[in-house]
Parts: structure tokens; C-alpha cells; sequence
């Protein structure tokens, strides 16, 4: 077994020697004395010595425990490293104090004898030792109920996408609208949902961004200025993080409009049918400033089947009814 590394930060000499001989005299294998004199050396001290255990005084010269303490505790390397503070016999105050700071323990050095020294210094290590398991515990729950949250949202989207879809047949625009304006509302800044046989929808909370959108759409360049046109070899397209030489490479009306709303993340996915692929929806982020993720993909792609049954009902019912459409979703 290692022998335990304990660093006692403290100026006067004579206490040091009291630690390191009450040590030796405890288990002289089982323990290894650091020393460091000052509070200004203090941090760097630690942090080249690693210790099991700080035995930190409050008297120093060049400043006091509690905010070599607090600095210590500030250092992200040095969060999880036990500190004990060393106090005069009326420090009881200052003790609070300490504890409330983050010191697993304090010890009136009047009350030093080696017993107590031993007790004091196992104690800290195994409390940190427990404290870190809880945080670590802690931690993972708050990640798999943030996970748990995160799904449970996700579901909403599929959920209310569904829902605004099924009040709206047999109008295939109408569908391609409610789409573009429920994912552009749940989940991305911008929408635009693309079906063969109808116009171009395209949603966005900010006024101005419609603006933008309309004029990119009604005077688009050569080639689809949002996505690809529907058809039959539509991939997916995902970019989490769009860089300024990839708008370099559009269209130049395209990049302008991109630059204006400040699209940072972008994906386009197509609406597959049994024969063909007649639909698209593009999605991009611009005042959200998390990007895109990849399972954000799947998400939308389950999205992607809700509008084509539902835009295939559509289409369906439209035919009972004798009207004239052109087919949006083989």
C-alpha cells in the first residue's frame, strides 16, 4: 500500500516538525510529509504534489486559511483533494467558516496528539472519498434524467407534429405548412418543408427572417436554394456546424440570405415514399445557439414518415373526391 501523501501548509517550523514527527511515530511507512510556508505557494504547491490530504493553517504569513482554502477549492484539478484546517483553540468561528468553504475537517493544533492527528487525517480522506461517490452518483442521475427529458421532448415533437398534420386533410400545401411551421417552433429556427406537387413552406419565428426566406424562394438560382429538389436520390444532409467557407461554395444569393439570418446549423432530410422520394424538409438553426446533435437526425427522420402518410392520406381522400392533384406522395 502507498504511503499517504500529506502536505502541511503552514510558516512556523517548529509546528511542521510536531506533524512529521507524530507521523513517523503513528506508521512511519504509511505516511509521506510535503511542506510548503506560504499561502501565495500554496495552489501551485498542491498541484505539483497531489496530496491525499492538506493540512492547511490559518495564521500565515502572507494571507489567511480560509482564502487559500477558497483557492484551492477554485482550482477544477484541485476540487476533489481534502482539506483540513489547523486552527488555534478558539477557532471556532473560523472553523464554521472552513467547513462551509469546503474543508472536510478542522484541528485545534492545542489539541494535536498523534492519535487525533491519525483520526483526523483517515476521516478526511474517506469523507472526500464518499462525497466524490456521491457527486459521481449525483451526477449520473441529473445526465439520465436530463436523457430521460431530452426523449420525452423529442416524443412531444413526433406528437405534435402528428397531431397539427391530422387536422389539416386532404390539403397537401396546407400539410407541407403545418409541418414547416410546428418543426420550426419545437425544434429548429428555420423550416422549410419541400413536397412534389406543391409550393415551397418555410416557417420562422422572426419576421424579418420570413422576409428573407420569401425573397430567397421567389427568385431561387439555378437549383434548389434550400435543400435538394425532390426526387429519386435524396440523401440525407447533416452539418452541424456550418463554416463560412462552406457558405463561400452556394449560390451567392443563397450564402447572402444564409449570412443575413446567421445559419450555424443545418440539415436537410428527405421524405422517402415506396417509389420515390417527393418530399424534403431543411431545417437550420440560427438564433439557437446549440447546434444541431446526431440523433437530432433520427428525430426529424421519424418526422419525415409522419408527412408522408399523412400527406399520402391526402392525397387518397383528395381522389374520393374527384379532385385533380398532382401525385406528391408515390
Amino acid at each position: 500500500m502507498k504511503p499517504r501523501r500529506v502536505l502541511v501548509i503552514d510558516d512556523c517550523a517548529e509546528d511542521r516538525a510536531v506533524v512529521r514527527r507524530y507521523l513517523q511515530k503513528m506508521d512511519p511507512a504509511g505516511y509521506q510529509l510535503l511542506e510548503c510556508e506560504r499561502g501565495a505557494a500554496a495552489v501551485r504547491c498542491v498541484l505539483d504534489a497531489m496530496p491525499d490530504v492538506v493540512l492547511l493553517d490559518y495564521y500565515l504569513p502572507d494571507s489567511d486559511g480560509l482564502t487559500v482554502l477558497k483557492a484551492i477549492k477554485a482550482e477544477p484539478r484541485l476540487h476533489s483533494i481534502p482539506v483540513v484546517l489547523m486552527t488555534g483553540g478558539t477557532g471556532g468561528e473560523i472553523a464554521a467558516d472552513a467547513l462551509l468553504a469546503g474543508a472536510q475537517d478542522y484541528l485545534e493544533k492545542d489539541a494535536i496528539v498523534p492519535a487525533a492527528l491519525r483520526l483526523v487525517i483517515e476521516n478526511a480522506i474517506v469523507k472526500q472519498r464518499l462525497t466524490a461517490a456521491l457527486e459521481a452518483r449525483t451526477a449520473e442521475a441529473e445526465r439520465a434524467r436530463a436523457e430521460a427529458d431530452r426523449h420525452a421532448s423529442r416524443i412531444q415533437i413526433v406528437a405534435g407534429l402528428s397531431r397539427a398534420l391530422a387536422q389539416l386533410q386532404p390539403d397537401v400545401q396546407k400539410l407541407a405548412a403545418a409541418a414547416a411551421e410546428r418543426l420550426a417552433q419545437d425544434f429548429a429556427d428555420g423550416c422549410i418543408v419541400r413536397l412534389r406537387g406543391a409550393r415551397p413552406a418555410f416557417a420562422h419565428a422572426d419576421p424579418e427572417a420570413l422576409d428573407v426566406l420569401r425573397e430567397a424562394l421567389r427568385t431561387p438560382p439555378e437549383g434548389a436554394p434550400w435543400g435538394p429538389d425532390p426526387g429519386d436520390n435524396i440523401q440525407a444532409v447533416f452539418i452541424p456546424r456550418v463554416t463560412p467557407e462552406m457558405l463561400d461554395r452556394l449560390p451567392p444569393a443563397v450564402a447572402a440570405a444564409a449570412r443575413r439570418l446567421g445559419l450555424h446549423s443545418y440539415m436537410a432530410v428527405p421524405i422517402r415514399g415506396l417509389t420515390g422520394t417527393p418530399g424534403v424538409i431543411v431545417l437550420w438553426r440560427d438564433r439557437t445557439p446549440e447546434p444541431f446533435e446526431e440523433d437530432d437526425l433520427g428525430i426529424i427522420q421519424v418526422c419525415a414518415e409522419h408527412i408522408w402518410l399523412a400527406a399520402g392520406q391526402a392525397e387518397r381522400l383528395a381522389a374520393l373526391r374527384g379532385e385533380e392533384r398532382p401525385p406528391a406522395c408515390a
